[in-house]
């Protein structure tokens, strides 16, 4: 399996960072893809790319690309970075979050699940929305 150049370009560092807009490859992904971390499960491409364009501030915001592997036919890794301010009004700052995704390639090559690790909880992400950092 060759990997997308675009899946790498996605994850390229600094702002504004195309992952944290949603200005994503959108031509890698099924219409239907399903993509789930530890405090969302969204199902379907144009919805996930209109959430993600309105979480992050990009001017304030970076994510970068740590590695990426293959790991089998239909599954691709890649361990990341983000951190930034999200567009809320009282603009909290998350601090940086470590994670994994997982993509997982349907019969067509298309990438149907995008599934998120991270190293700090839903709880502790939660509760730096509100201003309470525990990581």
């Amino acid at each position: 399996m060759l990997l997308p150049p675009c899946l790498c370009a996605d994850h390229d560092p600094g702002p504004p960072t195309i992952i944290l807009q949603g200005n994503l490859s959108r031509s890698i992904y099924a219409d239907d893809c399903r993509f789930r971390d530890p405090t969302t499960d969204v199902r379907g491409l144009k919805r996930y790319i209109l959430a993600v364009s309105n979480l992050f501030e990009p001017n304030t915001s970076r994510a970068g690309l740590v590695s990426i592997a293959i790991k089998s036919d239909r599954q691709i890794e890649t361990e990341w970075v983000l951190e930034g301010t999200l567009k809320l009004p009282w603009r909290p700052y998350i601090p940086q979050i470590r994670g994994t995704t997982t993509y997982s390639l349907n019969s067509d090559g298309l990438i149907a699940m995008h599934d998120e690790t991270w190293n700090v909880s839903a709880a502790a992400a939660a509760l730096a929305v509100v201003g309470v950092r525990t990581y």
